[in-house]
């Protein structure tokens, strides 16, 4: 389900038209492709490539340089090194999924790994009301979405699941060790993800204490290893991102916030209608739950409303968490209710697949249609001025371009361009502007501003770009010319 739609994609290519490798969110994919061409190219310090004016260079995004390194090895393009993690992750990702599901409802019933992997929310029924509900492109919240875009949300919930897995059972054997290095990598992988578990296990520990009135040895050392695989590295990028000035504004810009709760309601449930139904019930008859699961699902979706530009990144997980929970809720309404039990049993694993399936339909009509958000028209052309670029200009050159091509080329011909991406080029909207005006309205005054401004060293021009630019830009030496693209170089 998640790979014969890249596949059709691609086999859908034709001279005119290219697959550009993804189907949900090219944007951000983009940006992976670019980080991983940095990668490719020997660098273990990430700057912004999306920017004419890059930070000095800082050990961020290290999961996509250490796929470019691994595909520089290999021999490997940045397109095959980012889906081939991506599928190893997901199925890493389902196997601890199935290993959890047994653990955490106590039976290995396929229909909740099913939920859990492949399903999706009751999105669908906003569909006239919300244009994209959350479960139709949060992929960080959903396993099945998550492994359907990238490869370093599948890896990073997996992560999550198995840090909770080792809390959980205390007797497993390097227990600390294993919980320390999920920690590092998560650090390394999702900071977001150290902070749920940080607060989620936390919280269980003093609940714990307060209970039992004793503190464990092996609950200390294990929260304190992942405090310690964990916190260092998060900690050094708040720093490290608030003291270089190019970076804090691309962190200004990166705002992520939370859907309105009409949306995560219905996105997150049947799950989350069956929490609340059952949690008031287990009240009532003072019926006890995993606590873990129960604090899991709290910090997950309390901490998307906190006021905190990037509060839907801790949605990470939550979906898994709610499918558990509302798993082991079904079971105890099928012990005391068993008609109520069995009909949200029954509804439950239909209700579910409903989302993933629609979005699997969309883009095979994107595909069908040669959407242009995931095809490249006159790919022919574009690839023969990319390979100039490769050959001829430098790592650092900086290439004026429109907003399309600004976001295709730092991830193919591993160049810098004046604007590109919506957060990842600094002062973006101002960027964006004088890009749109150069470039679709033909002022040439404008144009004339960036190159001298920005220190441009390349303009590329598409074929429906403005007319008005092939005749402003003869003053400057055309180094590479097709049917659809022209490379003019700036002396």
């Amino acid at each position: 389900m998640i790979s014969v739609p890249y596949i059709f994609a691609w086999t859908a290519s034709d001279a005119n038209t290219f697959f550009n490798g993804f189907l949900l969110n090219p944007v951000d994919g983009y940006s992976y492709l670019a980080k991983i061409e940095q990668g490719r190219s020997g660098s273990w310090l990430f700057q912004l490539p999306f920017t004419s004016d890059p930070n000095p260079g800082a050990p961020l995004f290290l999961y996509y340089l250490f796929l470019g390194h691994i595909a520089q090895i290999f021999g490997m393009n940045s397109l095959a090194i980012f889906h081939g993690a991506r599928i190893i992750n997901s199925v890493l990702l389902f196997l601890v999924l199935w290993k959890a599901s047994q653990i955490f409802t106590g039976k290995a019933e396929k229909w909740v790994m099913a939920a859990v992997s492949l399903g999706g929310g009751l999105g669908w029924l906003i569909l006239p009301w919300v244009s994209t509900p959350t479960d139709f492109w949060v992929a960080e919240a959903f396993p099945f979405l998550a492994s359907y875009t990238n490869p370093h949300f599948p890896l990073a919930m997996a992560l999550i699941v198995i840090s909770f897995l080792q809390w959980k059972n205390m007797d497993t054997k390097f227990g600390t060790i294993k919980l320390f290095i999920c920690a590092l990598l998560l650090s390394f992988i999702q900071p977001f993800g150290v902070v749920i578990v940080v607060i989620t296990i936390g919280l269980d520990w003093i609940i714990l204490i307060i209970r039992e009135r004793k503190a464990t040895r092996s609950g200390i050392l294990r929260l304190l290893a992942f405090f310690a695989g964990g916190l260092p590295y998060s900690i050094y990028l708040v720093i490290l991102i608030s003291n270089d000035p190019v970076l804090a504004e691309w962190n200004r810009q990166n705002v992520t916030p939370s859907p309105v709760f009409f949306d995560l309601l219905f996105s997150f449930s049947p799950g989350l209608l069956v929490i609340i139904a059952g949690l008031v019930y287990s009240i009532k008859k003072k019926i006890a739950f995993d606590r873990l699961l129960v604090i899991w699902v709290g910090v997950t979706i309390g901490l998307s409303f906190i006021p905190f530009n990037l509060q839907r990144r801790f949605l990470l997980s939550g979906y898994i968490s709610v499918t558990f929970l509302a798993a082991t809720l079904i079971y105890h309404f099928l012990d005391s209710s068993p008609a109520i039990g069995r009909f949200i049993k029954k509804a439950y694993l239909p209700l579910v697949l409903i989302t993933p399936i629609l979005i699997l339909l969309i883009g095979s009509i994107g595909i069908y249609t040669k959407n242009s958000l995931i095809y490249i028209n006159s790919y022919k052309d574009v690839a023969e001025g990319v390979a100039w670029l490769k050959q001829n200009a430098l790592k650092t050159s900086i290439v004026f371009s429109d907003a399309q091509s600004g976001l295709y080329l730092p991830g193919m011909a591993n160049v810098r361009v004046v604007y590109g991406h919506p957060f990842e080029t600094p002062y973006a909207v101002q960027k964006k502007t004088s890009t749109d005006q150069c470039f679709a309205e033909g002022i040439t005054t404008v144009c004339e501003q960036v190159i001298i401004a920005e220190d441009v060293n390349y303009v590329w021009l598409n074929l429906d770009n403005s007319e008005k630019l092939t005749k402003y830009l003869e003053k400057y030496r055309l180094v590479f010319e097709s049917h659809a693209v022209s490379i003019y170089e700036i002396d």
